[in-house]
């Protein structure tokens, strides 16, 4: 309980459900999604690797074992018969070393998100060998993830937080308002508005503009999970999520 919200993903769910054992976990809104046409995570590698086959024997960097991505390398990796610290080694770091552990030859693969992902297409000997969506398709990546008796008590404050959410996505999502945003952004991260000019368009994640979780997706991503033996039960995704909320929201702000 030293958390009363946080941002997490259905890989998440399901192990604190089938493994934890934690039932008490409510999901509230979502605030990035994998979608055909969005930026979301890839794996690129340095020369001469070009094909998934061409990983075995090199270094892969992940943001961390037991997430979406990491998941992702594993069973497509898996697929070509090359087993994790066997046949290729895994390096855990943060997103933001990624791309110069890549360009320093110091990993020969990396994982790229959002803005680094964009910047390395730009790169000569490097190139995209696979994504995470070549495994799970369009992927729920991130949602509020709280207590259900937490939300319960407090449901009246998160319905005015995510109002506020939806408001400032359509703000940040209008092509007449998305310079102003990303000067915003710029500001606050104390980084030029160029360098963040990909925020909020198709080089960005995909933000749901109302913050409506999709349960159909979010329970096609469990099932994956399950499938490929990344958690060990099933979970119903509809006794979890809660998007009245977002859907409260939404009517307030009175917008599509």
């Amino acid at each position: 309980k030293d958390l009363d919200l946080a941002a997490l993903n259905p890989q998440t769910l399901g192990n604190a459900v089938s493994s934890g054992k934690l039932e008490a976990v409510g999901i509230v809104s979502v605030l990035t999604t994998d979608v055909a046409g969005y930026k979301g995570g890839e794996y690129w590698c340095r020369d001469p690797i070009k094909k998934v086959e061409d990983i075995r024997g090199h270094t892969i960097a992940i943001n961390t074992r037991g997430s979406t991505p990491e998941a992702a390398a594993r069973i497509l990796l898996g697929r070509h018969g090359m087993e994790a610290g066997k046949d290729y080694q895994p390096v855990e770091m943060p997103f933001p070393a990624s791309l110069p552990a890549l360009e320093s030859k110091r990993v020969d693969c990396a994982v790229l998100v959002a803005p680094w992902v964009n910047i390395v297409a730009k790169r000569p000997g490097v190139n995209k060998v696979f994504k995470i969506g070549d495994v799970f398709g369009e992927t729920e990546s991130t949602s509020w993830f709280g207590r259900p008796d937490w939300i319960k008590q407090n449901r009246a404050a998160l319905v005015d937080f995510v109002e506020d959410h939806i408001r400032m996505r359509h703000w940040c999502l209008d092509p007449k308002t998305h310079g102003a945003a990303v000067a915003l952004a710029a500001k606050i991260a104390k980084q030029s508005p160029e360098a963040l000019s990909y925020l909020w368009t198709h080089d960005d994640n995909f933000h749901e503009p109302n913050g409506i979780i999709s349960v159909a997706r979010f329970q096609k991503n469990l099932d994956d999970l399950h499938k490929y033996g990344l958690i060990t039960g099933t979970v119903d995704a509809k006794q979890h999520i809660d998007t009245s909320i977002a859907e409260d929201a939404k009517a307030r702000v009175g917008i599509n």
